[in-house]
Formats: C-alpha cells, structure tokens, sequence
C-alpha cells in the first residue's frame, strides 16, 4: 500500500457514517494494514506526536477488533493474527492516551462513540485497559479452545506478548487510572491482568518465569487489585497469586501443577513482592506502615470471605490462598498475623464460612469446611515472641466469633475426614493451653459460649462408637500440645486424636465454666445446690432454677447414657 493510500487509511475512520461497515470490510480483505495503521499510530517514535485525527482512529479500531474476536468462526481474527495484531495492541497498551478533544467536539465524539463503540467508554476506560482485554480475548481462544485452534499462533501471541510484558506492567503500576477506583468499570480492569497470565500459564507455561524477574510489577499490579477487588475482579486474581505461591508451600496440589515454570528463590521472595503491591492505599501518596498494610490485606481476606457474588467452590480457593498466604508471612511478614490476631471480621468470616459448607451436600463443598479449620491450624503456633502479646485477642476472636457453633453444625465433617479430628484437637488444645493468659474480658465470651454438652456428646460417641464400652481420660502429661517448627510429624489418621478431641473439650469447659454459675450456657445466674442434675447420676452442674434444669435436654440424654458418671469415676475434675 502506497503512503497515500495509508495515509487515507488512516483517516477513513473518523469520516462519515459508513465507516464502521468500511473498516470490517478492511479486516477481512486487507489484514496488514489495519495493523500498520495501529503500530504507525503508538510506536514509541511517535509516542505523543499523533494528529489528533490519527489517535482519534484508534477507539474504533479497537472496537472493530472485539467485533471481530467475537466472531465463532474466528476466520478474521486468524488473518490479523498472521498479521501481528497482538505486537501491535501491546504497543497500544504501553503509548495509547485518548486523544484530546476541542470543546465542541466533545458532544459530537460521544456521539459517534455510542454509535460504534459499543464495548468501551474511551473516556473513563484506564487507556491501557482496552488493548489488553483484547489480548485477553485472544489468547482465551487458544488457552480454552479444543486442539483444533493453531496451538502455533498461541504460542507466536505469547512470544510477542513476552517482549512488552514487563513494560506494560510499569504502565499499569504507575497510571492505574479507573483501575484504583470504586466505579464498577474498575472491576473488569482489575482483573484483566491476571487473565492475561492465567490463560499465557496454559500456553506457554515458561512466561511465568517473566514475573519472577527483579523488575517485574506484574505480582505488585495483581495483588494491588485483589486487595481492592470486591466483585468477579476477585478470583483471577487469587487463582493466580495462589497457584504460585501454593507452588512453593504446598507441592503437588492441582492449582500448583498449573505452575511449572521455576520459581524464585524461596517463597518469601515471592510473597514480599507480592505485598508490595498493597503498601498504598488507593490514590494515596504517603506509603502505609507495615502494620498498616497488614491490615489492608487482613479486611481484603475478611471481605472477600464474605462475599456474595462468588460460589462456595471459588470462596474455598480464597481460604487455600489465606492459609498459603499465612504459612509463608509467618517468618517474611510477620505484622500480617498480629492484624488477623485482632481482626474481629476474620474470626467472624471463617465460622461463617464452615456453617454454608455444611449445610451443601456436595463432598466438594463440605472440603470447604475443613479448609477453613486448617487457617485456625495455621494461626496457633505464632513466635514465641507473638505468643503471650497476642494469643488473648486471637482466642477471643476465636471464641466471640462464633467458631464453637460453626463446630457443631460441621461436626460430621471434620471426624469424617482424615485430617478433621486432628485439627480440631489442636484448636481446642490452643484455647487450653492459652486458658491461664486469658483476661477477663476473653473469659466472659468463654462463658457465654461454654457448656457444649451436645457437641461432647457427639464426639464421644464418634470416638466410641460401641455400646457400654468404659473410657478414660489421658494423663496430663500424654496430651498433645501445638507443634513447634520443625517437629515431628503426626499421623493424622490415628484414630486416638477422637478421643483427644472430645477430652480437650472437656479439659477446657471444666477450666473455663464457674462452678457457682448456672450449667446453662450464657445465663450468668448464681447456681443453687437444689436445682442439680435431675437424673441423680451426675455430681457435675447445678442450675439457677428448675426452669433451666428443664431446658438442659443436652445434659439429661449425655447424663442418662452415663458419660457424665463415667467422667466422675475417671476423673474428679475441679474446676
């Protein structure tokens, strides 16, 4: 093509009404040039230099383009791709600025923009946003696509992509535009990125090695949009940051096979530059603290816990990336586990979490539930030096945000399962252990919560299944305390961590439950010698009145079966 004919085709595409139907045409027959005309337009050299007409061209070049990626038959887009249209919107990404626009030609422009430019707003779109969901698009088709697709061209994508990537990263970092914002156009932004890599991991895994790169952002960029995502922005970003990070900490796990490229040094190395990413606020020039930034992730896990707009199965992916998340900042960022210690939205959100997990019926949906026992594993073995500063608050975020109920409802669960009664033992074990550090405050939410008659009940009889069978407790010096780094491991499967399980509960409500209170849990009442168990089997609770000796169905089957006198001949508790 001649330089006039280019040069036309430059400008046909802010000239008459007809012009959206021309430039399809174009794409069909003539490839190269819709390409060359977006390179000419945002290579570096001319970078800033445009006619105001040459970069008003390229909203509805862009716009054509997703016209045409939505194509099923995809004939189109096979012909720019042989063209190079992905090096030509990855240049787009790193130069393009919406152009400016004189006072009367606002109206006119927003006009013709409504009329042909029907996926985007160029004006309130960050300018680097639209080239790249394209890309995204694209390499959706051979990321996703059945065999047939031309493997060949994902991989020639993935190549040209590789030479721009850590630029447009840069970009992004330093001009996140709509991206930092609460509009709900920022949500698509947030998550393009991290599309972008997930779909590049299938094609050609080694381009993780990009992001592990000193000077890449791309972890700093994701992890700055997941700590602000809120909506379907969420899950790229965790399926991304948690498959390289679960790489290092839990090998073998299927989101880790999704990551073969080599990672960095050492997890730690990954997980501080994927803070850094969260260490400003959005639009704020001053850096947080580390305590602060702590605390900007710690309310991101807490909402997104709760959050409405995603599946259990994607909210179960955000609890794996909590513990993963957790089991790494234990030695390279340890002000992320004093936030959650006392972070009352966190100790509310797991419980919450293990009660929608028991009430599906799907296994799948039940694992949810013991992942989220597994973060309360990974919070009770803080340092030493944490342990006595901020074990109180942990406990009684633990206790006041209703894990005790969310025990109860997902019991079956947790003693079905291989690892359930182990975890729960060393739960339990942690409030114990803990007990004699714990202020008043933290005691009065254990008296309100304490007795669970019903759930010792029940895991009594998980432990003793047979009829009549007689039991003991453990001595003191057998029961198992949490593990310090570097121990032993324990085989979770030992059926004995049953019986442990439902001692530990006992242990803990004998130590915990005033003896002149009444045994109803949550009334605070002066207990009175007549108003004691009415079964007359039992020395162990007094009632403030018959009224609550009546309400106590709990302790009166527990009672009639004989645990709590077998408990009594075993073991004389005082409290």
């Amino acid at each position: 093509m001649s330089d006039v004919a280019q040069e036309d085709t430059r400008g046909f595409f802010v000239h008459g009404d007809d012009h959206g139907a021309r430039l399809r045409g174009l794409f069909a027959t003539d490839p190269h040039s819709v390409v060359r005309t977006l390179t000419s337009i945002w290579s570096s050299g001319n970078a800033g230099k445009t006619k105001s007409n040459a970069g008003g061209d390229t909203p509805y070049i862009l716009d054509q383009l997703w016209r045409v990626l939505d194509d099923s038959e995809g004939a189109v887009w096979t012909g720019l791709m042989a063209a190079g249209i992905v090096p030509a919107l990855c240049r787009c990404a790193l130069f393009y600025h919406p152009p400016a626009k004189a006072p009367g030609e606002k109206a006119h422009k927003a006009a013709q923009c409504e009329a042909h430019c029907s996926h985007h707003d160029d004006e309130t779109d960050s300018p680097w946003y639209r080239p790249l969901v394209l890309i995204s698009g694209a390499l959706s088709r051979y990321a996703d696509s059945p065999a047939d697709i031309d493997s060949a061209a994902g991989a020639r994508a993935a190549a040209d992509i590789k030479s721009s990537w850590s630029k447009i990263m840069q970009r992004i970092w330093s001009e996140p535009g709509e991206n930092i914002s609460a509009t709900p156009k920022a949500v698509s932004e947030r998550a393009v990125v991290a599309l972008i890599m997930l779909s590049l991991s299938k094609i050609d895994p080694s381009f993780t090695e990009m992001i592990y790169k000193p000077a890449d952002l791309t972890l700093a960029v994701c992890f700055r949009n997941w700590v602000l995502a809120r909506a379907k922005d969420v899950m790229p970003n965790v399926r991304l940051l948690y498959t390289l990070l679960s790489a290092e900490i839990l090998p073998g796990s299927k989101q880790a096979k999704d990551a073969t490229a080599s990672p960095p040094s050492s997890s730690h190395e990954l997980l501080t530059r994927m803070i850094s990413g969260a260490t400003k606020a959005a639009g704020a020039q001053k850096k947080r603290t580390p305590a602060q930034t702590a605390e900007a992730i710690v309310t991101a896990f807490a909402a997104q816990l709760t959050m409405q707009s995603i599946t259990l199965e994607d909210t179960g992916l955000v609890v794996l990336f909590l513990h993963a998340f957790w089991a790494t900042a234990k030695t390279s960022f340890t002000p992320f586990a004093r936030a959650a210690y006392g972070s009352k939205a966190l100790w509310v959100a797991l419980p919450e979490v293990m009660r929608i997990a028991a009430e599906e019926g799907e296994e799948e949906d039940h694992l949810v539930a013991i992942y989220a026992l597994e973060v309360y594993w990974e919070a009770m073995s803080p340092s030493e030096k944490d342990w006595p500063e901020f074990v109180d608050s942990m406990v009684q975020g633990w206790v006041s945000g209703g894990l005790f109920d969310a025990l109860e409802e997902s019991l079956d669960i947790i003693v079905e399962h291989k690892n359930g009664p182990m975890l729960l033992t060393f739960v339990l074990t942690t409030m114990y252990v803990a007990h004699p550090r714990l202020n008043p405050k933290t005691r009065t939410a254990f008296y309100t919560q304490l007795p669970r008659t019903g759930l010792l009940l029940r895991l009594i009889q998980a432990a003793r299944p047979g009829e009549g069978e007689d039991f003991c407790l453990g001595d003191e010096g057998e029961y198992p305390a949490p593990l310090a780094d570097g121990g032993p491991p324990l085989d979770p499967t030992d059926a004995r961590w049953r019986e442990r399980a439902w001692e530990t509960l006992w242990r803990l409500t004998r130590v915990l439950q005033p003896t002149d209170e009444c045994a109803i849990r949550g009334c605070r009442m002066q207990s009175e010698s007549r108003h004691s168990c009415s079964t007359g089997r039992c020395r162990t609770v007094q009632y403030c009145s018959k009224a609550c000796r009546e309400r106590d169905t709990e302790h009166q089957e527990m009672c009639r079966g004989g645990w709590f006198a077998q408990l009594e001949q075993k073991r004389p508790w005082t409290s």
